[in-house]
């Protein structure tokens, strides 16, 4: 007894002793090692960043070049000079050419009077200021060469502009200016935990992430030399890169005190975590030394079992706590294989929903026939055709929003209202709709674009037969959750193949070419539970009804 009481004592004197040396030791290394990670991280973000900017500006710089020194352009460009092309088709295809562009631009055409022939911007924009501008940007222009600049003059944001000369024989018949979009490029500068200012070769801001960056006269001018540098009490590291083809400087600031709040922030963990095991340990040590070892080593060898077999159960004999251990283990490996078996087809759902969904978004037809009806909407009514535009923008980048998975309802019926307003502008008065939805709807959250492939399905099969669609969407929150209800009037299906649909929906295989369909009676079975379904209804010449019942669970509603 007096030799256990010994060995117990020494056990505990060397695990209190070992704590504290432990404890002391993570102290300095995690502090040492937490700064200068920190530290390298920061620069590391910075120097992407940097990197990130260039790599923009270049390929926006050689794009609109590009398109400045096509032979084509040129001659669309005399040929509207002459007054032999309109402007429309020139406007229009310089928006298509720009779509695609991350940094979007206005297009000004001046003639050898340096008088205004065409412009995407607003004719109040041309004052005696910005003309004179433009008049000085022109003095240095020479043939068959890309003059720079940049314009401001107490505007929101900064334009980089770019001129070339339009050459008729040998002479110059006018001069075609690129601005860029301040507002893009301070959106491309912003959108990232590091500030940054990209400057030309005489300090004139380009873009700047902070107001408080910007110096006299909407410059910014900084030694190449520092590496550091303070801004309104904040210390930054600074990375400077030059583009000498551009006559550029992209600066990026990355904070300081981000790295000290870290290092503080560290230190208090460990050392609550410190001072947490040191008093467990000094309470619990005696029973540890005490513990029944081959209830542990038994316990051990089970679980090493379980590496190579997944399915095994820890089987243990006695009727101490490690039989509430080895129970719950099993409980936990029978949790983890089911959630497994369920993750994986909850991702190769969600993964072909995507798919099927970015190809949809970018299906050319679907594509055209709205740019279509843009591009007349254009020549009838501009303010039409612009609210086309922001709302096609607007819905195809929420749908291609990786980030975006599940959303409350209320956000994803905004998007639905820009969906079926673009098919109301397409099909005008062969096409309409109704939405009656419960405030007590939005709260509750759903997969995205939940209703999409319904009305796709709708507009799609519903005209097949039928001049004219209506649509009507109803939503209701009850004690069994929230009820959505998709109505169509348009050609209907049999009894037959109502049933046969609704069999392959509440399967757990894809055996129908409805895929939107099943994916999403898929999606709501295993994110929200077997209550969840969707059902649908028909009648042949009359209507199609889908209907999605979706449980809801604390976590999905805030009422």
């Amino acid at each position: 007894m007096k030799k256990q009481t010994s060995f117990r004592a020494k056990l505990q004197h060397n695990i209190f002793k070992s704590i504290i040396l432990l404890i002391l030791i993570a102290i300095v290394a995690f502090a040492g090692s937490l700064f200068i990670y920190s530290y390298s991280l920061n620069q590391r973000k910075a120097d992407l960043f940097s990197e990130s900017l260039s790599s923009l500006f270049t390929k926006t710089y050689h794009d609109y070049a590009k398109y400045l020194y096509s032979a084509n352009n040129t001659l669309d460009y005399q040929a509207v000079l002459d007054g032999t092309k309109k402007e429309q088709d020139i406007v229009y295809n310089f928006y298509q050419m720009t779509s695609e562009f991350e940094i979007k631009a206005d297009l000004i055409l001046l003639n050898s009077d340096r008088q205004p022939v065409l412009s995407t911007m607003p004719a109040d924009a041309f004052n005696k200021h910005f003309m004179s501008f433009l008049g000085i940007v022109i003095d240095k222009a020479l043939p068959e060469e890309i003059v720079s600049a940049v314009y401001s003059r107490g505007e929101t944001y900064s334009r980089f502009l770019m001129c070339y000369p339009i050459m008729e024989n040998t002479e110059i018949s006018g001069y075609l200016f690129i601005l860029m979009d301040g507002a893009d490029w301070n959106y491309a500068i912003t959108r990232e935990q590091v500030d940054g200012v990209i400057t030309d070769r005489f300090g004139n801001i380009i873009a700047c992430s902070q107001k408080s960056f910007i110096q006299n006269y909407n410059r910014f001018k900084l030694d190449s030399s520092l590496t550091h540098y303070t801004n309104n009490g904040r210390e930054y590291i600074v990375n400077h890169r030059y583009l000498k083809a551009y006559d550029i400087t992209i600066f990026t600031f990355s904070g300081l005190e981000n790295q000290l709040e870290q290092l503080w922030i560290g230190i208090l963990i460990i050392l609550l975590l410190g001072i947490t095991l040191f008093l467990i340990a000094k309470r619990f040590a005696n029973q540890i030394a005490k513990s029944n070892t081959v209830a542990i080593n038994q316990l051990i060898s089970e679980i090493d079992k379980i590496k190579s077999d997944v399915h095994h159960h820890v089987k243990l004999e006695g009727e101490d706590e490690f039989i509430l251990i080895a129970e719950n283990i099993n409980s936990m490996v029978d949790e983890i294989n089911a959630l497994h078996v369920k993750n994986s087809e909850l991702a190769d759902i969600r993964r072909q929903s995507e798919i099927k969904q970015l190809e949809a978004q970018f299906n050319p037809h679907f594509l055209y026939n709205t740019l279509d009806t843009i591009r007349y909407s254009i020549l009838m009514d501009q303010r039409i055709a612009s609210d086309l535009i922001i709302q096609m923008t607007a819905l195809l980048r929420y749908s291609i929003n990786n980030d975006l998975d599940q959303v409350y309802f209320s956000e994803d019926l905004k998007y639905t209202y820009m969906f079926l307003k673009i098919q109301k502008y397409r099909f005008n008065d062969r096409f309409e709709y109704e939405i009656n939805v419960d405030d007590s709807c939005g709260e509750v959250v759903v997969p995205k674009l939940l209703l999409q492939p319904i009305l796709e399905n709708s507009i799609k099969y519903g005209f097949a037969h039928a001049k004219k669609l209506l649509i009507t969407i109803h939503g209701s929150v009850d004690e069994d959750g929230m009820l959505l209800v998709v109505e169509d009037n348009g050609a209907g299906m049999s009894p037959a193949e109502v049933q046969a649909l609704n069999q392959r929906l509440r399967s757990d295989k894809n055996e129908t070419t409805h895929y939107g369909l099943f994916n999403i009676a898929r999606r709501l079975y295993l994110s929200y539970g077997e209550k969840s379904t969707l059902i649908v209804e028909s009648e042949v010449g009359k209507y199609t009804r889908v209907s999605l019942r979706i449980q809801i669970r604390g976590d999905d509603h805030n009422v």
